[in-house]
């Protein structure tokens, strides 16, 4: 039974399929994976930062020091452009409407679902097609998809502290990778395939955060802040990643989706500032919808874009210059280097 290469054919499966089957245990049958260690580890969320931890440091060990100048010009505007404009839109957005939001969409859901990124899901979705800089931007967004940014935001205005150190926690595996990768290129290489092992992992951990039933009760407001979040996200993104950084533009598409600990920030919110107190129960329902819509509909909106920029795959890319009797250096830093020109 070819079951891998029927996954494989699911826009980001290796890493969706086990999420679809996490969430629906999760919404049946929740306990079923919670008989201790190492199995719930393993299924479910309480393993969900060890997992992200390990994505990190094999991000980390396949980054060249010769590539981080590439990373910085082509990386940091991308990010800066994302979080510039989720930013700018959920500050409009309570200039506007306030706390209560528009149509039962709270500025405190809002500004959540629009600084989130999940980042695991970025890297499913990207694997076949990434380059080195599209490798490398994962760490970073894996650092957004943690409550950081939207704690920021939502502190900002009610004086609240900042955890430096959550950050600092995302950056010490990560680094570590670096470092080891360019020590010594057999560790790269021996790591070279450690984020196709841990994908399936995350995704079910990911799912097992998802109760189907819950999220089904905000389908109105989740299908509007669904809207919301994919325009705001996708067009100016697309448009500076294609026009501006001459990227394939797949890149932006698959960094616009909600990481599953949105979930826990209404709470946290909350818990640092009573005025969130109000909004907590509508907006992590509303949080679990959009959640769930963008895990799956992203991967089939990045393939979309995929296709009509005619975007090749790494093995494509590999078999055409095998065949023409090349050498194969598709993500050649040489290669990044004129295309970022």
């Amino acid at each position: 039974m070819k079951l891998l290469r029927t996954i494989q054919k699911v826009p980001a499966g290796i890493l969706l399929v086990p999420t679809i089957i996490g969430a629906l245990i999760h919404t049946f049958c929740p306990q079923i994976l919670e008989i201790g260690d190492p199995t719930q580890s393993m299924f479910t969320a309480a393993g969900m930062q060890l997992c992200i931890g390990l994505l990190l440091f094999f991000t980390g060990t396949q980054l060249s020091l010769s590539q981080l100048g590439l990373v910085a010009k082509k990386g940091l505007p991308f990010l800066l452009v994302k979080y510039g404009v989720a930013y700018g839109a959920a500050l409009l957005f309570l200039s506007l409407f306030g706390q209560a939001g528009l149509l039962g969409v709270s500025f405190l859901a809002f500004a959540i679902a629009i600084t989130s990124c999940n980042g695991a899901l970025y890297m499913g979705i990207i694997e076949p097609y990434g380059n080195s800089v599209d490798y490398a931007l994962f760490g970073i967004l894996m650092m957004f998809s943690m409550p950081v940014l939207p704690m920021v935001l939502l502190n900002s205005a009610n004086g609240g502290d900042i955890n430096w150190m959550s950050i600092v926690s995302l950056l010490v595996p990560f680094i570590f990778g670096i470092v080891l990768g360019n020590i010594d290129p057999a560790i790269r290489d021996l790591f070279k395939s450690g984020n196709n092992c841990v994908l399936p992992f995350i995704g079910f951990q990911f799912g097992a955060v998802i109760n189907l039933a819950e999220a089904a009760k905000q389908i109105p407001q989740g299908i509007l802040l669904t809207v919301l979040f994919y325009v705001i996200s996708i067009v100016p993104l697309y448009f500076f990643d294609r026009k501006v950084l001459h990227g394939g533009g797949y890149a932006s598409v698959a960094s616009c989706s909600v990481a599953g600990v949105a979930l826990s920030i209404p709470m946290m919110a909350a818990s640092a500032a009573g005025i969130y107190e109000p909004f907590v129960a509508d907006a992590v329902s509303q949080l679990a919808m959009i959640m769930f819509v963008t895990t799956f509909a992203t991967p089939y909106i990045t393939k979309f874009f995929i296709q009509k920029n005619h975007v090749k795959t790494n093995a494509e890319i590999a078999a055409e210059a095998a065949s023409q009797g090349d050498k194969v250096t598709p993500l050649s830093v040489d290669e990044l280097s004129e295309e970022a020109v």
